[in-house]
């Protein structure tokens, strides 16, 4: 009978259980951490919007969201 390794405390087990089931570790989709081949390419997420961070944004509009929706004033964050 097929006994699962034990998960590790982060995600990641995709080698271990591809071990386990006697399978190649590429044929072991991982989705538990940042593995997941089919993901959009970070680079290309980040570089489109390198001209955005050149300044620091005004917090004011994402406060007001942020307290009215745990039910606290503002200026408690």
């Amino acid at each position: 009978m097929f006994k699962a390794p034990e998960p590790g405390s982060h995600g990641g087990d995709g080698y271990k259980l591809a071990l386990s089931l006697g399978i190649p570790v590429d044929a072991v989709l991982d989705l538990s951490a940042s593995f997941n081949p089919v993901a959009p390419d970070v680079l290309k997420l980040v570089e489109a919007h390198c001209g955005s961070i050149s300044r620091y944004p005004d917090p004011t509009e994402a406060e007001a969201m942020l307290a009215g929706a745990i039910g606290v004033p503002s200026e408690n964050l």
